[in-house]
C-alpha cells in the first residue's frame, strides 16, 4: 500500500498524458483521413472530368476490337 500510495501521482500524470497524446494522435489521424479521402475524391472527380472531356472531343483512344 505505501509504494501504490507513494506513486499514485506519478501513475496519475502519467495516465494523464498517455490519454492526451493519444488524443492528439487520433485528432491528428481523423484530420489526415480527411484531408486523404478529399485528395482522393477530389483527384478521382478531375479524372473523370478529364476523361469525359476527352470522350466528347475525340482525343481518347479508340477501342480495337477484334473479329
Amino acid at each position: 500500500m505505501a509504494i501504490d500510495k507513494r506513486f499514485d501521482g506519478g501513475i496519475q500524470s502519467l495516465r494523464y498524458l498517455l490519454i492526451r497524446m493519444l488524443q492528439a494522435s487520433l485528432k491528428y489521424l481523423s484530420k489526415l483521413y480527411k484531408y486523404l479521402a478529399d485528395v482522393n475524391l477530389s483527384s478521382i472527380v478531375f479524372k473523370s472530368e478529364v476523361f469525359f472531356i476527352k470522350f466528347l472531343t475525340n482525343e481518347s483512344n479508340h477501342l480495337k476490337f477484334i473479329d
